[in-house]
Formats: C-alpha cells, sequence, structure tokens
C-alpha cells in the first residue's frame, strides 16, 4: 500500500512542475508534462489552478464568484472556447496553469494521503461498505459534476438548469470520492493481499518439508 500511494503523490506532485518549468524558461519540459497528463484531464483553464499569477483560479462567470478576474475577462469573450480553455496554460501575467483540474488535484491527493493514513494505522481501518462508499463517493461527485454539463453545450430544453461549480464543491466531492475510493479499496486489497501471502507461506512450508523428508533417502540412496 505505501508504494501506491508514494506513486499516487508522485503521479499528483508531477502537474506542480509544469508552472514552475514554465516559469523558469524550461517550456519545452513543462509541454511534456502537460500532453502527458491531457491524457487522464480535460485540463481546462477556467477549472484548474494557477501558479505565479494574480489569482490561483479564474472560473466562469457562471460560477458567481466574487472579487475574482473570471475566465471570460481573462479571454476578453462572453463565448468559451473548450479547446482553447485546454490548450492555454497561461502567462507571465495570469500564471501557469497546473496540468490536472481542481477536481483532480483533489482525488489523486486525498487517495494518496488516505494511503498513508491506512499505513499508519497499521493497515487496521475496516473497509467501507460499497453501499457508504456510492453514497459518500460517487453520488456527491456524480452530481457536482454531471449538472455542469449543460453549461459547456447548447441545445438543450428551458427547463434544464444551467450551472458552474465551484472550487470549493469540486475540491470537497473529488475528497470524498477519494478518501472513500481508498476507504474501500486499500482494506479489500489489503485482505487480497494477505490471503495471497498466506497460501504462498503454506505452500513454501510443504515444498520445505518435502524436501527434508527426502533428504535422508537420497543419502542413504548414495551410500
Amino acid at each position: 500500500m505505501i508504494i501506491l500511494s508514494v506513486l499516487l503523490s508522485i503521479f499528483i506532485a508531477l502537474p506542480f512542475f509544469s508552472p514552475v518549468l514554465e516559469k523558469t524558461g524550461h517550456s519545452a519540459s513543462a509541454n511534456i508534462i502537460y500532453k502527458v497528463y491531457r491524457v487522464v484531464c480535460y485540463q481546462l483553464a477556467f477549472r484548474s489552478f494557477f501558479i505565479f499569477g494574480e489569482q490561483p483560479i479564474y472560473p466562469c462567470e457562471l460560477a458567481n464568484i466574487d472579487n475574482l478576474i473570471t475566465y471570460e475577462q481573462v479571454t476578453n469573450s462572453d463565448v468559451i472556447d473548450l479547446e482553447y480553455a485546454r490548450d492555454w496554460i497561461g502567462d507571465t501575467y495570469y500564471g501557469y496553469k497546473v496540468a490536472i483540474c481542481e477536481r483532480d488535484v483533489a482525488i489523486y491527493g486525498s487517495l494518496a494521503l488516505f494511503g498513508f493514513l491506512f499505513q499508519l494505522s497499521g493497515k487496521k481501518i475496516k473497509q467501507l461498505p460499497w453501499y457508504l462508499w456510492f453514497i459518500i463517493a460517487l453520488i456527491p461527485i456524480g452530481l457536482d459534476g454531471v449538472s455542469q454539463i449543460p453549461s459547456l453545450s447548447g441545445g438543450w430544453p428551458d427547463w434544464v438548469p444551467v450551472r458552474e461549480s465551484t472550487p470549493f464543491w469540486r475540491l470537497l466531492t473529488g475528497s470524498l470520492f477519494g478518501v472513500g475510493t481508498g476507504w474501500f479499496m486499500y482494506p479489500m486489497m489489503e485482505e487480497s493481499m494477505k490471503e495471497t501471502r498466506i497460501t504462498l507461506h503454506r505452500k513454501f512450508a510443504i515444498i520445505k518439508k518435502i524436501n527434508q523428508s527426502t533428504k535422508p533417502v537420497s543419502d542413504e540412496t548414495n551410500r
């Protein structure tokens, strides 16, 4: 489990190096990180963190967050081009975009943290029941994520609400998903590994006994 948590920590740390590399003039290296993480994240600028700029976030106007420069003000356009929002990594004034979105930061970060907590507990935390995992982890992130879809596309009926989530809700639901999934997954993995270790131990014990019982016979035969 500790190895998985360390790998997740590295996975969540690397996206924060992309703004650092951009800031220090290593754009080629930063672009490699952006391209690699694009496989697992949309990297929309208005749903991502920024470093070394005026603000840590540039949300859409629809998010209704006061006293912040909105993404529309940054781009000087009321129409959001999703491809541009994905490709734009920032600049010296607004800062540079972290290579994964706010929600993914919360998901992978909380999953890694729970892994370390599980290790520190001596692997004694019991598995979260599947129905609680569904309630705690899946429902909140599903509601918050799916309810944003109409804001990114047109043609929806008038009765469909159009909303944009906020960094607070993305971090909260992402953390609930990460912690809930870790709570459900880590104890189950540990139990499975424990059974495997017991099975292997028994097999090796049997092999050892067989070798010990056949050794005298071999010695007698050699005489």
